[in-house]
This record gives structure tokens, C-alpha cells and sequence, in this order.
């Protein structure tokens, strides 16, 4: 039986300092806002494999024109302990990802913070990881590729 040929990775980002200068798997990802507005923000999230949801700073929600009002509180536990956040169920917003000659977009529907909240920025598996046909991280080589599906590629 032939070996099965290893795909070239889409998307390759390198790990950057995060939260106290420690080189962790940090992904930046462009977040653009569900309506005509064009509005969106580029920044940068925590890969976190053991989050169930993405989850922003809600001062990212009101970048791309989101209410606090307009949102459902909810609250879950992780590592640190309990955290609140708010959710916007029926949004559906445009995540994308690149790097020097690629670029792959998907659907999403990220919580956000609580207003005043300093947790960090984490991408999860319910909507981000899903969006990919395999996610691989590379500890010793300090970086990610991201293999989406072949369908869904796009030129830069």
C-alpha cells in the first residue's frame, strides 16, 4: 500500500511572546463584523485546544459595533476559574487567517468577555479548530500549520 502523501500546510504562523513573555502557540486573526459595515480587527488570540469557544475581549465586540445590551450573559469555567461572558447566538462574523501568500476564512461565532474583564484572547475548538481539516502544532519547531480544506483555499 503506497504511503499517504503529506499535504502542504495553508497556513503556517510561528509562535509569538504572550502574557509575561513565555513563546506560546498565539494565532493572529482577523474578526470582521456580520453586517456591510466592512468593519474588522486584526489581533492576536491564544491557540487553546481545551477551550470549548473563541473568546474575545469585548472591547474587540464593540470594535466591530456590538452592544453590551444587545448580547446574553453567560459564564464558564476554565483553567483560572469562573469567567463571565457575553454571547450573540443568532451573529455569525468572518474569522480569517494568513500568512505571506495565503489566506483561508471561515465562519464564527465567538463569545466575548465581560466588559472589564482581562482574561486573554483564546481560539477554540467549536468554531475555530473546526474550521480546519487538521490543526498541527509544532512545539519544538515553534509554529502552527493549518491544513483546511481543499475546497475552501484562496489566494492572497
Amino acid at each position: 500500500m503506497p504511503e499517504r502523501e503529506t499535504a502542504r500546510p495553508f497556513v503556517r504562523q510561528y509562535y509569538r511572546l504572550f502574557l509575561g513573555g513565555t513563546l506560546m502557540p498565539v494565532v493572529v486573526i482577523t474578526i470582521a463584523a456580520p453586517d456591510t459595515s466592512r468593519r474588522q480587527v486584526t489581533t492576536e488570540c491564544l491557540l487553546d485546544s481545551g477551550s470549548d469557544h473563541s473568546i474575545f475581549t469585548f472591547e474587540i465586540a464593540e470594535l466591530l459595533g456590538l452592544r453590551a445590551e444587545d448580547g446574553l450573559p453567560d459564564s464558564g469555567v476554565g483553567f483560572g476559574g469562573q469567567f463571565g461572558f457575553m454571547s450573540f447566538p443568532h451573529t455569525k462574523f468572518v474569522g480569517s487567517i494568513s500568512d505571506l501568500d495565503t489566506k483561508f476564512s471561515f465562519e464564527m461565532s465567538p463569545r466575548f468577555h465581560s466588559p472589564g474583564s482581562d482574561a486573554p484572547q483564546v481560539l477554540g475548538r467549536l468554531d475555530f479548530f473546526r474550521a480546519f481539516e487538521r490543526v498541527s502544532i509544532n512545539e519544538r519547531g515553534k509554529y502552527v500549520d493549518f491544513y483546511p480544506t481543499a475546497h475552501r483555499r484562496q489566494p492572497v
